[in-house]
């Protein structure tokens, strides 16, 4: 899956479609809708083709978005964000 590490955690991958990204002066904006229950989220990106994910952030249950700057000009990434369960 690429996203390991997660032992004695339950993770459910959430679908991408409730994601937006934008383009941002401090980089690309990723943005989602608040799940109930989630205590946090990791938020990861790829460059489009590749098949390795890296974490962008992790953040509290009550943070809905984030700001990627660690970008290159010219490359096209994809990202997704993972809902996790627990302490």
């Amino acid at each position: 899956s690429g996203y390991g590490g997660y032992i004695g955690k339950v993770v459910t991958y959430l679908d991408t479609v409730n994601i937006t990204v934008v383009n941002d002066t401090k980089g690309i904006k990723i943005a989602w809708n608040k799940v109930e229950g989630a205590t946090g989220y990791r938020v990861y990106k790829r460059a489009k083709g590749t098949s390795a994910w890296s974490e962008v952030a992790s953040v509290d249950g009550n943070t809905l978005s984030v700001n990627d700057s660690a970008i290159t000009s010219g490359v096209v990434y994809e990202y997704a964000k993972v809902k996790r369960y627990g302490g």
